[in-house]
């Protein structure tokens, strides 16, 4: 269970490789996963299984909804323009927007986090 999150690449690798039934059964798995995900990535996570599914304007929903948590690890930012799994969403104009609004929002609180550190001589 500690590794759930992973399953939508898992799933992505064998459909890949025309292991389509193996990867239904992950995606399935990692479906409950989302749905009951209660993190802060939770967002995040049903928006990673609605674009698998190809439910985009869903996945969208999700996304727009993840853009307001704070807080989030820098390899969601880093992650978000080589996931596979996104890449019809990517088309979007408005997923476009959604990204460069949670990139902007990382590097703001970057940049709050760098001068308290710095005015804290932790830097």
């Amino acid at each position: 269970e500690i590794y759930s999150s992973e399953l939508a690449k898992i799933a992505y690798v064998f459909d890949q490789n025309g292991e389509v039934d193996r990867a239904r059964e992950l995606m399935r798995i990692f479906g409950v996963f989302a749905k009951n995900d209660q993190s802060i990535y939770g967002d995040l996570t049903r928006c990673v299984n609605n674009a698998y599914n190809g439910e985009m304007q869903q996945a969208l929903k999700s996304l727009r909804s993840f853009v307001d948590e704070e807080d989030f690890h820098y390899w969601t930012i880093l992650l978000f323009p080589i996931d596979p799994v996104f890449d019809e969403l990517k088309k979007s104009k408005e997923f476009q927007e959604l990204y460069s609004e949670l990139e902007a929002k990382f590097w703001n609180r970057h940049e709050v986090l760098r001068k308290r550190l710095e005015k804290e001589n932790l830097l």
